[in-house]
């Protein structure tokens, strides 16, 4: 007798395991395809000219991330300013070479993660706004910091491409 009472509370204990894996189960399904697409941001929609000037700044990220200053520098204006997190301002690609020499110095590349946050296409004229956030990876680490930034870029067509006149990066909270 005493046999028969532990099988029946084991198949007790496994039917009401089942059970609460179900119940979990349907929990997380529920989150992922109910709640979690309402956290997300909505899809950006580009007009054709907003996505050429997304793709011209794709090349930044890409340059940026490589810490390929000769490939950054020639997406600027000969005129740029460049205003750094640090308050400090660099006027025209000798100085914003130097800045971006500088800051890549002691770094193997950097990754990015970037939001569209504003992309305005008037005629020959461009605004676009970016939260990005940046991994920085230094020689020897194994687990680089993040740091947020709200970069704020002006730009101009001069020919067939856009050109860099201003761009502002300032750093924030992480979202």
């Amino acid at each position: 007798m005493y046999g028969r009472n532990t099988s029946s509370k084991t198949r007790s204990s496994r039917i009401l395991g089942l059970i609460l894996a179900i119940l979990i189960i349907v929990a997380v399904g529920s989150y992922f395809f109910l709640i979690q697409p309402r956290l997300r941001s909505p899809e950006v929609v580009l007009t054709k000219e907003q996505k050429e000037v997304d793709d011209f700044l794709n090349n930044y990220y890409l340059a940026y991330g490589n810490i390929s200053t000769s490939r950054l520098v020639l997406l600027f204006d000969n005129d740029a300013i460049l205003s750094a997190p640090d308050g400090s301002v660099h006027k025209g690609v000798d100085n914003i070479r130097s800045y971006y020499s500088r800051i890549f110095m002691g770094y193997e590349n950097f990754t990015f993660a970037g939001t569209i946050v504003k992309i305005e296409v008037h005629g020959n004229d461009a605004y676009v706004v970016y939260d990005t956030r940046i991994r920085t990876w230094n020689f020897g680490s194994t687990e680089a910091p993040q740091f947020f930034y709200k970069n704020s870029f002006e730009l101009k067509r001069q020919g067939a491409t856009w050109k860099i006149t201003a761009l502002a990066m300032e750093q924030t909270m992480p979202k």
